[in-house]
């Protein structure tokens, strides 16, 4: 058994959570215990020792045949598996989420692209066509500044963002809310990406579908590698409103897309009172997104936050 079958493994053992899997990883390296062999150890050993319920250590005894062959479909799809403890990790999502970061990426594309200035978006599937609009056009601006277009790969604005990144010859980052092996480009998508200029992130088991709770811990991933977020049409609850708590919680710079044309939504309302910034919709966004530049190019920006949520 390899480490990336091994991780497979414990990944899709019931009852070990993100967390655990995280401390537990953490502890094996520590220990200098490599993961193949973690697996293999006695399950008096798992319970005694690693604190194993009966039922846990039984879970990791039921070996899938089918992970095995996962190996061999990340070496065709070019898939990394990579650990909190490797040095391709990237260290923004251990800085910024802490024990919330992921402990496991499943990465396909070019991985130098996160070491560009990254902006999220988060925002309706059934937003407005202006909305659609506004996120494609900002998406663009920022893209052709250098700026790396972070989304959660759904339909509506997500979408729109990704768009707008590469239709400008800019680059994106898909993070996606199921795992990767269930990833497809979309239609309007395909003839735009390429290994080069998009990247593609999952932190769940590769086989899992798509689950509304996976999509929130999806929209932190976007929070913990993104400088700054954009939100956009957010309800006073739901995916979107999220994102944008979460940006206040871990320290996010947060814009709030504000139209001249059209009522502000409830959510995006509750985020202005608390002191998000206002990308303003008023024929040119240009000197409203200059605003983001500010904010990601500043050299303290968890001070310059705490500030403005105080």
């Amino acid at each position: 058994m390899n480490s990336i079958t091994a991780i497979l493994q414990l990944m899709n053992t019931s009852g070990i959570g993100a967390k655990r899997l995280s401390r537990l990883l953490k502890r094996l390296q520590n220990e200098s215990y490599p993961v193949e062999d973690f697996v293999m150890t006695s399950t008096k050993e798992l319970i005694e020792r690693y604190e194993f319920s009966e039922s846990m250590a039984a879970s990791l005894k039921e070996v899938d045949s089918e992970l095995e062959q996962l190996s061999d479909k990340f070496w065709e799809h070019e898939i990394k598996v990579i650990t909190q403890q490797d040095n391709l990790y990237p260290s923004v999502l251990s800085n910024i989420l802490g024990e919330d970061s992921p402990p496991v990426l499943f990465i396909k594309g070019d991985l130098k692209i996160l070491e560009c200035r990254a902006v999220g978006f988060c925002g309706s599937r059934k937003a407005s066509e202006k909305g659609c609009e506004l996120v494609r056009d900002s998406a663009s601006y920022l893209a052709r500044q250098g700026v790396n277009i972070v989304s959660g790969y759904a339909n509506g604005v997500d979408l729109a963002a990704h768009i707008g990144a590469l239709s400008a010859g800019g680059v994106t980052t898909l993070v996606l809310p199921l795992g990767i092996l269930n990833y497809s480009l979309k239609t309007s998508f395909s003839e735009l990406t390429s290994d080069d200029n998009t990247l593609i992130i999952s932190e769940f088991s590769p086989r899992l579908g798509w689950a509304v709770h996976n999509a929130m811990q999806r929209n932190l991933t976007i929070c913990g590698l993104s400088r700054a977020l954009v939100l956009v049409e957010s309800a006073l609850k739901g995916g979107t409103f999220e994102a944008g708590k979460a940006a206040l919680k871990f320290d996010r710079p947060l814009f709030v897309l504000e139209y001249q044309t059209q009522p502000c939504k409830e959510g995006n309302e509750y985020f202005l009172k608390r002191g998000a910034f206002a990308l303003t919709e008023n024929g040119d966004l240009g000197p409203s997104l200059n605003k983001i530049f500010d904010v990601i190019n500043s050299e303290d920006l968890r001070s310059k936050q705490q500030s403005l949520f105080e």
